[in-house]
């Protein structure tokens, strides 16, 4: 079994721009799920980059075999 080990994950303060409408959309769905707006948006994108990653290993193997 892997030792537990927590550490501090430094993370840096970003901003970002937004129409008023995407801001409403994840504050609801943020508050759907009980958590907060950069909790949700940092689900978001690990979810996006790991999916990223997903599709251009596709891309990749579908090239190799053309």
């Amino acid at each position: 079994m892997a030792k537990f080990n927590p550490q501090k994950i430094e993370k840096l303060i970003i901003s970002l721009r937004m129409g008023q409408d995407k801001v409403n959309l994840i504050d609801k769905l943020a508050g759907e799920r009980d958590i907060s707006r950069n909790e949700f948006l940092m689900a978001c994108i690990d979810y996006a980059l790991a999916n990223l990653e997903e599709d251009i290993k596709i891309k990749q193997k579908n090239k190799n075999n053309s």
